[in-house]
């Protein structure tokens, strides 16, 4: 006993009673005016409104073609109208939903508030031909505007009539860009190698040894074990797509290794490598790394890989986008010291299907201690993602030797 017209819920009760206004052929056309109290105008005729359920109010004054409903028996109208569109998914308090730097222009009657994302993501939040950011206008009645190439604005503008319709914007503007993010691959980093023949002996002992056990590796495939001979600490994750890049990058090295001499000193850059580890709990991880040990070098490397960071930046290889992915930027704004740690298993790595986290609570347990000793680092390397050299470690684009 109920029908939809654009948006409009009519429910009818049998009566013998018909408003002669609504005896009207397929084409006519009435204008359903909201009175401000209980009733809806239709016509010279007033009726009292059923309850309204939804939180959001509908809009003031509708023009509903009612068409091909007006041929149906006689009835009686009520009219319950409820707002439908997307905006319902946050019916919550719109001062709930308020961002800490909206700003409401009481003028013009709009809430508005900048969005601070990287410039390297305004193409897919515009995207092709504008239709992206068409449609996330569309969807959540807002204005959105980005700033043009060179522009000196350093920020996404979203404007709109209510916090909600705001908080909808922000929420599918931060998914593009996460999504944005996710399609882009780094092609290149920054490592310290730690190849010798010495120390690739004990890993794959220690490889053995987790491998080995009779319980506790649950999960674990031998394919997601790093080779011995790629095994290294990570400095920087870098994006270099064109060959002005990644040559640009090189020179970059060069004009730092005195910078790098100047941190080191003279003395041999030597890491001790003691116990495995993961990030998260050890019920899901999916990475387990050996510990770099606290001491002066370890300072030293952190030290180098701010000073790095920084450049990179600088010269424009680096975004401050890239930095928070590789959680490198602090709550203040400044960059951090990378996390130093030597990868031994990633789940990424593993050819079974469906592969997962593991749980490597006992393998932590068992191996916290292990201790693959002192090791010297030879240089840093400006490393290639999925290219090795006959080494078999990462093909080197450029090396700036260490003590």
């Amino acid at each position: 006993n109920q029908r939809r017209v654009h948006g409009v819920t009519l429910k009818k009760r049998q009566s013998s009673l018909f408003p002669s206004c609504f005896a009207s052929s397929s084409s006519s056309s009435l204008l359903l005016s909201m009175d401000p109290c209980t009733f809806v105008v239709i016509g010279k005729r007033r009726y009292r409104k059923a309850p309204i359920t939804s939180n959001n109010a509908a809009t003031a004054t509708r023009t509903v073609m009612l068409g091909d409903l007006m041929k149906e028996q006689s009835c009686a109208v009520t009219l319950d109208i409820r707002e439908t569109e997307t905006e319902s998914a946050y019916t919550h308090n719109e001062d709930e939903l308020a961002v800490a730097d909206m700003t409401y222009d009481e003028a013009k009657g709009l809430y508005s508030i900048q969005l601070r994302i990287d410039s390297d993501f305004y193409g897919a939040i515009i995207g092709k031909r504008g239709e992206k950011k068409e449609k996330i206008q569309t969807a959540t009645d807002t204005v959105i505007i980005v700033p043009k190439p060179n522009s000196k604005e350093q920020a996404v503008v979203v404007t709109g009539k209510t916090p909600s319709s705001l908080r909808m914007a922000k929420d599918k503007i931060m998914q593009t860009v996460k999504e944005a993010e996710k399609r882009q691959s780094y092609t290149h980093f920054l490592s310290l190698p730690l190849t010798s023949s010495n120390l690739q002996s004990k890993v794959e002992a220690l490889k053995g040894d987790i491998i080995s056990q009779p319980s506790g590796n649950q999960g674990l495939h031998e394919s997601m074990f790093v080779p011995a001979s790629q095994f290294h600490l990570t400095l920087l994750m870098l994006r270099l797509d064109s060959e002005e890049s990644i040559s640009k990058a090189g020179q970059l090295l060069t004009e730092v290794s005195s910078m790098l001499y100047d941190i080191l000193g003279t003395r041999t850059a030597l890491i001790r490598l003691k116990g495995v580890k993961c990030f998260g709990p050890a019920q899901r991880a999916d990475v387990l790394y050996v510990n770099v040990e606290n001491d002066e070098v370890k300072e030293k490397l952190e030290r180098i890989s701010v000073e790095l960071t920084k450049r990179f930046i600088e010269s424009g290889l680096l975004s401050n986008a890239e930095l928070q992915r590789q959680r490198l930027l602090g709550s203040d704004g400044a960059i951090q010291p990378v996390q130093l740690h030597a990868t031994v298993v990633n789940t990424r790595y593993s050819k079974q299907p469906q592969s997962q986290s593991l749980d490597a609570s006992q393998i932590i347990k068992q191996f916290k201690s292990f201790d693959l000793g002192s090791e010297r680092i030879p240089a840093l390397h400006l490393s290639e993602r999925f290219r090795f050299d006959s080494n078999g470690y990462y093909h080197c684009v450029k090396a700036v030797p260490f003590p």
